[in-house]
């Protein structure tokens, strides 16, 4: 299980050095286990819970919206339609067949179903006499990696759509349990694209998947990680900056301009797809491969803002289990009431902030004078390569 140096480093970026073998330090390697429930707390947090997985609102030609959210061994689908036409749905577990019509419906908006691939993922196709759309859950229910989510579905500034069950973004696999695992297989990833520093690797090396692997290291090894852990050990979170992650998000857009371009140039290739790109908590640098990859296709900066911070949500039980035991420890080496001790700066680096992504968006513009020059200039890729990652990524 992730240690709590793996969480509280900067931006998720390096790990901290082997453990010590104290009674404390080995309190707070367990610290950072991922819980199976949230643990109350009365930190200050942006980060909220959910109560269910849902894929977000993705219009499309008649259909204004539509989703899928889970429930106890269910889901249902929803949609909104610009007008009155009858709806099929049909499901498949590839996002471009769907062999099984569930039923044709009239007068309502939704239709709740069992379950159809129970530990599987399945995608549903809703048409229409004029109009047809692709939904899926955004989210994959695992057991052991919270915030592993397809980058499908989204809808372009020119109304194309990108093609679900094709990049997938995650967190470390090393959490995966053997369940997990047989979902993840069963998605038939072909390329892991992983964004770890070496002693990360070492540490939590990726489970075999049958794909190929490449690693694309992101890593800032200016960060005193040990530091940060140091920190937290003698109840010091005061001294770690609450800037981290404001500061280091633009390093992470501009400092590896090659292992960015290495990332588009393979995912637009058929043989590599579907992928997953991930690092350690998935939110991070991730969250730049995602934004990166999003924003080349033409998705609005808006939506692509939306899915950065979906990280939130989806990390909140494991952030506040975090924030309330680390809070616990803090206490307990300085002497003090829970209450009193101050989780600001540990929680800014657990969440994802608008202002976080913002601040790399405008670096980019800052440097480059806009987001495609950065594409062309900074990362090297040309026209042609932009266009075939469109039309391989896109559908109408």
């Amino acid at each position: 299980m992730r240690r709590l140096a793996v969480v509280v480093a900067f931006a998720g970026l390096v790990t901290a050095g082997c453990a010590s073998s104290s009674e404390q330090q080995a309190a707070v390697d367990s610290v950072a286990a991922e819980p199976t429930a949230p643990v109350a707390t009365e930190a200050t947090s942006t980060t909220t819970a959910p109560t269910t997985s849902a894929s977000e609102i993705v219009p499309a030609g008649g259909f204004v919206a539509a989703s899928v959210e889970r429930g106890a061994g269910t889901l249902t689908i929803a949609w909104e339609l610009d007008g009155d036409d009858p709806v099929e749905v049909a499901w498949g577990t590839d996002a471009q067949e769907f062999a099984t019509v569930i039923d044709t419906v009239e007068g309502t908006n939704s239709v709740t179903i069992d379950d159809p691939v129970p530990g599987g993922r399945a995608y549903f196709r809703l048409t229409s006499a004029d109009a047809g759309i692709t939904v899926a859950e955004r989210r994959l229910e695992l057991e052991g990696v919270h915030n592993f989510r397809d980058l499908g579905g989204y809808e372009t500034e020119d109304g194309r759509r990108v093609r679900w069950g094709q990049v997938f973004r995650s967190g470390a696999l090393y959490d995966l349990t053997e369940a997990d695992l047989d979902v993840v297989v069963s998605l038939g990833i072909k390329l892991v694209c992983d964004l770890r520093s070496d002693s990360e690797l070492a540490t939590e090396p990726d489970p075999e998947l049958g794909a190929d692997a490449i690693r694309l290291s992101v890593n800032d090894e200016s960060v005193d990680a040990q530091a940060i852990r140091n920190a937290v050990l003698a109840g010091e979170l005061d001294s770690i900056s609450p800037d981290l992650l404001l500061d280091g998000m633009p390093k992470i857009a501009l400092d590896f301009d090659e292992l960015w371009s290495q990332l588009l140039t393979r995912v637009a290739e058929p043989t590599n797809r579907p992928t997953n790109v991930h690092c350690t908590g998935g939110k991070d640098r991730a969250g730049w491969a995602s934004a990166l990859l999003l924003r080349t296709l033409g998705v609005p900066v808006e939506t692509v803002m939306d899915d950065y911070l979906l990280s939130n949500t989806y990390l909140a039980a494991a952030n506040e289990a975090t924030i309330a035991q680390v809070r616990t420890i803090v206490a307990g080496v300085k002497g003090i009431p829970e209450a009193d001790v101050d989780m600001t700066n540990l929680v800014a680096l657990l969440d994802v902030r608008a202002e976080y992504l913002q601040a790399a968006f405008d670096a980019v513009d800052d440097r480059y004078g806009s987001f495609d020059n950065y594409l062309v200039e900074g990362l090297g890729v040309t026209e042609g390569q932009l266009e075939i990652l469109r039309s391989e990524l896109l559908e109408d």
